[in-house]
């Protein structure tokens, strides 16, 4: 019987909107998961509260050089989705702000290590953009955790124009997420608490950011023969006409 050592795999870095991307509410990643059934595993790396500054010193113990994940062919696209934590302008946590420029050095220097310790083309890899603020439902909730407010709605669109230089120096595509928020009617909406989003949100950026990953993984074979084939022929001559097709030996 054919043994697959390695899954091709999705990895996903990123902050709070990651690591909440299978909650009820923030259930993006929920949707992406289901579209890569059977064909690509999901690494999830999202740790809330963290910045670029941080991800750039935790990149290198999280995917170290000699990872045996880094062999070429393993990661079948891999998604960066930061800068929003960045955006802070530090009242509530001075540490958490990092400026524009120090933002696009970071990231450019995750995408590149990225690149080198995974084996990866840019065309592996996406960025996506940060969504805005609803300051007006986020300010109650930070009163109410005793931290100052301190993310403004007018901050995102310049972190996003940094986003989007680093995108283009480095060849990496970007998926605006910002924009098509911004155009929803009752954009405010979209969001649980003012900066994550709800289901209604989830489910927007999960129609932004599919196409984008489904070109890159939409050649992957579907693993193991399908229940009505196997079925309809025999498990065994199902299983090694699937082998066949997607070259793996059956010794």
């Amino acid at each position: 019987m054919p043994l697959l050592d390695r899954w091709p795999t999705a990895l996903f870095i990123g902050d709070s909107l990651t690591e909440f991307g299978f909650s009820p509410d923030g259930c993006w990643l929920a949707r992406v998961a289901h579209g890569l059934r059977r064909r690509c595993d999901l690494r999830v790396r999202g740790f809330s509260g963290y910045t670029t500054r941080w991800w750039r010193a935790s990149l290198p113990r999280l995917l170290p050089a000699s990872c045996p994940c880094g062999q070429a062919g393993d990661t079948a696209a891999c998604v960066v989705f930061l800068g929003a934590n960045d955006s802070s302008r530090g009242a509530a946590k001075p540490t958490l702000h990092v400026p524009l420029t120090e933002l696009k050095d970071n990231l450019g220097w995750i995408l590149r290590e990225l690149m080198l310790r995974l084996s990866l083309t840019p065309d592996k890899l996406l960025l996506i953009s940060i969504p805005p603020v609803d300051e007006a439902a986020y300010k109650p909730d930070c009163e109410a955790s005793g931290f100052p407010f301190d993310k403004f709605l007018a901050d995102c669109e310049p972190y996003n124009r940094a986003i989007r230089d680093v995108a283009h120096e480095t060849g990496v595509e970007l998926v605006d997420i910002f924009n098509p928020i911004m155009e929803h009617e009752n954009w405010q909406q979209l969001f649980a608490d003012g900066i994550h989003f709800n289901a209604k949100g989830s489910e927007l950026v999960f129609n932004c950011v599919w196409p984008a990953i489904e070109r890159r993984v939409s050649h992957l074979p579907v693993m193991l023969p399908d229940f009505e084939e196997a079925a309809a022929a025999g498990f065994d001559e199902a299983l090694a006409s699937w082998s066949q097709r997607v070259g793996l030996s059956t010794n």
